[in-house]
């Protein structure tokens, strides 16, 4: 079988593959395996909306069979336009031959652990460019990550208003731009039960974006012959990163455009992810950071570091081998020529398996029996 050796444009390459609308989850042969699953899941997943920020946002209530109360969870989504399944069709320098429906796939597994799952339309994601039909307008030119974090606390506080949804019991899962919210929204939030960091950076956005960059050359290296426009990938990558490194002057106009959006954008993203380790360790609820060894996003160096600064009691740490930044397993040690039949279609099964352990003894009181809302 030939092997996959795409190099991907810069918006997709920073910091999480860029997302695509939802289609039905296959094996790496491209054969439909979920179709039962994902039939199931539809009819259990509720449509919602809740206001955030002037947005109705638009999203899916997953609830367990039983009476409840229930514990839950909202999770939140990495960069780029993503719709409420959360697909993403690949990381730095790979794309998958299927894309992995990150969220959508977390959240059938929670429900099945017995958790109340939130999952919505990131306001990036609408009609305007193709990515969901939910009647969201398009985005102001002064769109800031800010905005996405008052949408996931929205979340989090339309999670609590639900019956039969325990408001002392309720997590949040960020994955990889999502991860950087979680410790800030633990700190603002202190009825949050815990916190899930997955696909989680350690370094500052520019910082990361450099090491990308090398990643990236180095890859492309191994290639023999390397891709048409690889060499300028990299080059691109590079230049990106020493541009939002500048923006830390002030000097550039929140208007002028830097890699696809605004540097106003990029500053905010600087202003929320600057501090997230120091927040990590301020926060008094339990933290789980989940990353992949085979990530070439957010490589093994981020996962070091978190297990040098998170040290916490009830803090977890953990590196799964072969699982990729979209939280899929690579059966393979060689990403500069990968087998398609190589790569699994879906999330690893270790990854909601260890999510769960970590959620189900950290709410251990919580989950217990009691009065939930009405």
């Amino acid at each position: 079988m030939p092997a996959a050796r795409g190099i991907a444009a810069i918006a997709f390459v920073v910091l999480c593959a860029c997302t695509a609308p939802s289609g039905p989850s296959a094996d790496a042969s491209g054969a439909d395996v979920t179709v039962a699953e994902r039939a199931t899941e539809a009819a259990a997943a509720e449509p919602v909306t809740f206001d955030s920020s002037g947005l109705t946002v638009a999203g899916d209530l997953r609830r367990p069979d039983g009476p409840g109360p229930y514990p839950g969870v909202v999770l939140i989504h990495g960069s780029g336009p993503s719709d409420r399944d959360g697909v993403v069709p690949g990381q730095l320098a790979m794309t998958f031959p299927r894309p992995v429906a990150v969220l959508a796939d977390l959240a059938m597994a929670l429900r099945e652990a017995g958790y109340a799952v939130l999952t919505y339309d990131k306001r990036t994601c609408g009609p305007f460019n193709g990515c969901a039909d939910n009647g969201y307008p398009e985005p102001s030119a002064d769109l800031t990550i800010e905005a996405f974090v008052a949408d996931a606390t929205a979340a989090v506080e339309y999670l609590r208003s639900r019956r039969q949804v325990r408001p002392e019991a309720i997590a949040v899962a960020g994955h990889s731009q999502g991860a950087s919210f979680v410790p800030g929204m633990l700190l603002d939030d202190p009825r949050l039960a815990a916190g899930v960091m997955l696909s989680a950076p350690f370094d500052s956005v520019d910082a990361l974006l450099a090491g990308q960059a090398e990643v990236m050359a180095s890859i492309v290296a191994d290639l023999d012959p390397a891709p048409a426009g690889a060499a300028q990938g990299v080059t691109q990558l590079r230049r990106l990163a020493r541009s939002v490194t500048a923006l830390r002057t002030g000097d550039v106009d929140d208007a002028t455009t830097i890699g696809g959006a605004t540097a106003g954008f990029w500053r905010s993203w600087l202003r929320v992810a600057d501090g997230v380790p120091q927040l990590a360790q301020q926060a008094e609820q339990p933290l789980l950071v989940l990353n992949g060894a085979a990530d070439t996003n957010v490589g093994p160096d981020q996962t070091a570091r978190w297990r040098r600064t998170l040290t916490g009691d009830g803090d977890r740490v953990v590196e799964l081998d072969c699982v990729s930044h979209a939280l899929n397993c690579l059966h393979t040690n060689e990403p500069a020529a990968v087998d398609p039949g190589a790569i699994d279609a879906t999330v690893d099964p270790r990854v909601p398996e260890t999510v769960v352990q970590f959620l189900d003894e950290a709410m251990r009181d919580e989950r217990q029996p009691g009065a939930g809302n009405t």
